[in-house]
């Protein structure tokens, strides 16, 4: 008892954590009780001085939170709750007094007379109008925690709570305090009887719709709008008793909300009229339907009226989901009325409510077998008769655009279609005037678009249309595809899509028909240099293959096909010897190695389980073409040669290989092995070329032809199991002294496995020494090791004083953090460690602000500047943006550098830095970012096109995030220099200066 009463006599005097953590502690380990804490506290708690009495108050609490609950047992917490219900009587402790409550009434020991006794003291003496926003939180958090463990005890006492509970949070606008409100005014409305006090609720609940809250940008609790109106959302359509007064509230707030409100009225309606109820729903029909109707005819946006039509949508369900089946002819009521007023509306196709009367025809579809059955059959025959009618010609394009609305209904209601079999029959004999219709639409120009979309539609509907009429469908878009002239180009990505749509669910027909069409119209060699118009065709032809053939099935036959293609224009039997086939050749096989390219991403990603059989299928015929190549005296081993068509093939087997198992792999590395340094290519290359047998193929040879170190080890090429040291320093000699050309040299340097690190330790003082410090060898060859050897970043600043390649030791820097290694990625199976951009970035900064210090014009203050640019703009921006501040003054500085590249980074840098965040520091300097962007902007003798616009785009953000009373001194010389930019003779730059200079004219403060 003594030490309790000296820890808290102590704290009263001190306020020290360490007295009150060790009086929980006794009391936690038996040595002390809460008895003795109160006992203690006893002189204190009844003081006459405010401070005393409240800080004794305080000091209980705070051991009462901390302490284990099994320490306060049945007999503690009735006198607890006794006293603390007594102190909210004095405004004076309430605030302590609401601390002690909240872990109170968490307690096992806690009852429900506690809790009667409790809430009743907060009834009476709380007037929380009266209390700042942390302490009413305190109330809220009370009364959560006696909803949630003792709502029955409330339950009891009946109107006496919620009259009580009505008065207390009436008026609270706190967004922390209403999301607690709003959940106990769920819980009430649900499982309380408020039938007498429905008003009241009301009142207390409808006052805050709908929410136009806006967080403020420092916002500690994270409360979205977002939040706020769902959670009030689920108290309006919590009782069915809100119907009568909520809808005309409803219908009033919706005529008078603005474009940012009208959604979540509308959203709000639909979900409450389901719960408010038929009876309500037929009383407020004909207003509810007038107001939904307004926005839909008359949108503000299309989210809106997706909304208002989702409502009518449930307004009909409620309306019409409780009756007994009638005979669709029989509907009356609402539905009637809707269905006529649309089709007047949609009888005159051309006027602008024609569409959306067919949406809302289309959203009733849908609703229930009835009413869909009866929408149907008054809207299909009526558009059907309009597009017969021969006066009624040129409107097509209109009427078949109203019929793929209603159409696309029923498609995305499938699931009625398979319950009610008298609807599908229904569907099934319409079809075949809709098919004919649609059709009919893809003859002509004008209406081709709404009938390939309608055509669409209709093939993705489940067991509709007939494999004969499949076949009839995709016979009419191949036509299409075939057509020349500039209405096919339009139109072939919308035939696209039906032939995709189809072969989703019959790649047969697609097989049959239209890919024997696309391979035939690809040459079997290129056109030549000035057929244009032939060149065009077979890029088109590509694209389309590239976008049909995703599947497992067709892309069988494009690979089988494409490879073929390949051999024919790599490889052919005769040489053409034509001066111009070099170029138009090499061209054409890099576009085939493209389009399998592309449908293999497309297919790695979306995880096909084809792509592995590709390993046999696809990439030995890869290599043994192109080892054919490099071997065999043919005319056309320049394809060899050219680096960009080595690199699309290398990506073909890249993805490949990503995809096939360990196992599978292993044998791939054996085989590589076997073939680049043994000559043994059998087990690697299978194909129609035969590979001379008297040519040895061992491109690390140094005696071994140009030809065969271009296929030498593409950097996405597994590492075989050899000796990692030799293997690492005939690799690294190979690719410095021997290697012909930039594609070698990247090649040669990018296998990296486990066990590298130690090679690069041993190597590196060699390197170093012999092939970057060393000022007597050619820079060129001192470059391309510095891009080899980006590993020795922690040398790389030392050659910041080298005039000759500090630059390029600078962007070496950038080139580390940037991550753009494409050999060491998760999908080709590396480790990547979380964070390692943060940490590299906190290590090498340090060092290249110290570069940044002494004269401006000192070669290792220039480097700095731009290892300090390459370095951010290689970088997320969440990692550097605390350092803006800091780093700012210098990226403007680097703005003045005599690099086109670096300028355009540094423009987009301080664009992605205000864009998020970053207004302070674009603030502080926005003047001098003013006269720098302007001098950036404006054509002069180190300039192009992009620095040109990416200046232009930023003095166009410069008034949104800066404020007036600091760029209004620059806003005349702006616009007067933004004048210049308006005759450059690029259209581009004309087109951002535009706009900048708009953006700085409609600049008001």
């Amino acid at each position: 008892m003594e030490a309790t009463e000296r820890l808290v006599r102590t704290w009263m005097a001190s306020g020290r954590d360490d007295e009150l953590a060790k009086t929980v502690s006794d009391v936690s380990s038996g040595h002390s009780t809460l008895l003795n804490v109160v006992k203690a506290l006893g002189e204190y708690l009844t003081s006459e001085e405010d401070l005393l009495r409240t800080k004794g108050v305080d000091f209980l609490s705070q051991v009462i939170e901390r302490c284990p609950p099994e320490r306060i047992n049945r007999q503690a917490t009735r006198v607890l709750v006794t006293f603390y219900s007594g102190k909210l009587e004095d405004p004076e402790i309430i605030i302590p007094a609401l601390k002690g409550l909240v872990p109170l009434t968490a307690l096992s020991t806690f009852s429900g007379v506690d809790a009667v006794e409790t809430v009743k003291a907060l009834f009476s003496h709380v007037v929380i109008k009266d209390l700042n926003q942390s302490t009413r939180y305190l109330v809220f958090k009370t009364l959560d925690s006696l909803m949630a463990l003792h709502r029955d005890a409330l339950k009891g006492m009946g109107n006496e709570f919620l009259t009580g509970y009505t008065s207390l949070v009436d008026g609270e606008k706190d967004p922390r305090n209403l999301m607690i409100a709003f959940s106990i005014d769920r819980v009430i409305c649900i499982e309380f009887d408020i039938s007498r006090h429905v008003e009241e609720l009301f009142n207390v609940i409808f006052c805050y719709f709908p929410i136009t809250f806006k967080p403020p940008a420092d916002d500690p609790y994270g409360i979205t709008p977002e939040d706020l109106k769902q959670t009030l959302r689920s108290c309006l359509n919590s009782s069915p008793l809100f119907g009568q007064l909520a809808i005309p509230l409803f219908l009033d707030k919706l005529l008078a909300g603005s474009p940012s409100t009208k959604k979540d009225i509308i959203v709000t309606m639909a979900s409450c009229i389901p719960v408010y109820g038929a009876s309500v729903a037929r009383t407020f029909a004909k207003k509810l339907w007038n107001s939904l109707k307004l926005e839909v005819f008359q949108p503000v946006n299309t989210e809106i009226e997706g909304a208002a039509l989702k409502s009518t949508q449930v307004l009909i369900q409620t309306i019409y989901g409780t009756e007994t089946k009638e005979s669709s002819d029989k509907l009356e009521g609402l539905v009637k009325e809707i269905c006529e007023e649309c089709l007047e509306l949609m009888g005159e196709p051309e006027k602008s409510q024609a569409v959306p009367a067919s949406k809302v025809i289309a959203a009733l579809v849908g609703t229930t077998p009835d009413i869909t059955r009866f929408a149907l059959s008054q809207a299909i025959p009526r558009l059907m008769k309009l597009f017969r009618d021969p006066g009624e010609l040129v409107h097509r394009p209109q009427i078949l655009t109203l019929l793929c609305v209603v159409v696309g209904a029923v498609d995305t209601n499938q699931t009625i279609l398979v319950d009610d079999y008298g609807l599908q029959a229904q569907l099934l004999s319409f079809k075949d005037d809709i098919l004919g219709a649609f059709i009919s639409g893809t003859k002509a120009p004008t209406s081709l678009e709404a009938g390939l979309e309608g055509l669409r539609k209709l093939s993705q509907m489940q067991d509709v249309l007939t494999e004969e009429e499949l076949v009839y469908v995709v016979h009419n878009i191949n036509e299409i595809l075939q057509t020349n002239g500039e209405e096919a180009g339009d139109a072939s990505d919308d035939a696209l899509d039906v032939l995709i749509t189809i072969a989703d669910k019959n790649s047969k027909v697609v097989e049959e028909s239209t890919l024997p069409l696309l391979f035939t119209s690809l040459p079997d060699s290129p056109p030549a240099r000035d057929a244009h118009a032939d060149r065009a065709k077979y890029w088109r032809t590509l694209r389309w293959l590239a976008r049909l053939c995703v599947s497992a099935p067709l892309f069988e036959t494009l690979v089988v096909r494409l490879s073929t293609k390949l051999d024919l224009v790599c490889a052919p039997k005769t040489s053409c010897g034509e001066a111009q086939d070099t170029e138009t050749r090499t061209a054409y096989a890099h576009s085939i190695l493209r389009t399998l390219t592309s449908v293999l991403e497309l297919k790695v990603n979306a995880r096909h389980s084809d792509v592995p059989k590709y390993i046999d299928r696809l990439v030995p015929r890869l290599y043994n073409l192109f080892i054919y190549l490099s071997s065999a005296e043919t005319s056309y081993g320049f394809i060899v040669t050219d680096s960009r068509l080595l690199s699309v093939a290398g990506q073909v087997i890249t993805l490949v290989v990503q995809t096939i198992p360990i196992e599978r792999q292993k044998k791939l590395a054996l085989d590589l092995r076997s073939a680049y340094f043994e000559g043994n290519v059998a087990p690697l290359a299978v194909g129609h070329q035969v590979i001379p047998i008297d040519i040895v193929f061992k491109p690390f040879e140094t005696s071994s032809s140009s030809l065969q170190r271009n296929t030498s080890f593409h950097k996405e090429v597994l590492l075989p199991e050899i000796e990692l040291n030799e293997f690492l320093s005939n690799v690294q000699s190979w690719s410095l002294h021997d290697a012909d050309n930039d594609f070698q040299r990247q090649s040669g340097l990018s296998p990296r496995r486990p066990g590298v690190a130690l090679f690069i330790s041993s190597q590196l003082e060699t390197v170093w020494k012999n092939d970057i410090a060393d000022t007597a060898k050619p820079s060129e060859q001192r470059r391309q090791t510095i891009e080899s050897w980006l590993w020795v970043k922690h040398r790389i600043f030392e050659l910041f004083d080298d005039s000759e390649i500090g630059w390029d030791a600078a962007r070496a820097v950038g080139k580390i953090a940037s991550g753009g290694d494409t050999v060491l990625t998760k999908q080709n199976h590396a480790v990547i460690r979380i964070l390692y951009a943060q940490r590299y970035f906190k290590a090498v900064l340090p060092k290249v602000m110290e570069g940044l210090k002494g004269p401006v014009q000192m070669p290792r203050q220039k480097a700095s500047l731009v290892a300090l640019t390459s370095l951010i703009t290689s970088l997320p921006k969440t990692t550097y943006i605390s350092d803006v501040p800091t780093l700012m003054p210098y990226l403007i500085r680097g703005l003045d550098l005599p690099d086109i590249g670096i300028r355009i980074n540094i423009i987009n840098t301080l664009s992605a830095v205000a864009d998020s965040g970053g207004q302070g520091p674009t603030q502080e300097h926005a003047n001098t970012l003013v006269s720098v962007m302007l001098k950036n902007a404006l054509p002069q003798e180190l300039t192009s096109v992009s620095l040109r616009v990416a200046a232009l785009k930023y003095l166009a953000m410069l008034p949104g995030v800066v404020r007036y009373d600091i760029l209004h001194p620059h806003k005349a010389s702006v616009i007067r220099e933004l004048e210049k930019s308006l005759d450059d003779a690029k259209r581009a730059v004309r087109k951002e200066a535009v706009r900048a200079r708009t953006s700085w004219f409609l600049y008001q403060g």
